[in-house]
């Protein structure tokens, strides 16, 4: 868990500095551009992109006691919902019910 709170420390400051060294950009074009404006003129270079930024890994899932509880759990579910009526065998047949009323 210590490595990936490091690796998104990392993260964020790569992904802020592209950032904020977009916006520098950015402005710069935008001085260009009123200035173009004035002169009647196109500006001399298109409109920077931010583009993609990294994305972050995973966070890691935890091992442990309650891991194994919530596994027992999802039997206890499906328990419960299989006498609900509906099995996944007539699950399909809705519409072929209502037609024979």
């Amino acid at each position: 868990m210590k490595v990936w709170k490091e690796a998104e420390k990392v993260w964020l400051e790569r992904n802020n500095a592209r950032r904020q060294a977009y916006h520098d950009a950015l402005a710069l074009w935008n001085e260009e551009c009123a200035q173009a404006k004035v002169e009647r003129k196109r500006a001399g270079w298109a409109k920077p992109k931010l583009g993609k930024l990294k994305s972050l890994i995973p966070k890691p899932v935890v091992d442990g006691a309650e891991g194994d509880e919530a596994e027992g759990d999802n039997d206890e579910d499906d328990e419960r919902n299989s006498g609900n009526g509906l099995n996944e065998d007539n699950a399909g047949n809705n519409e072929s019910d209502s037609m024979e009323e």
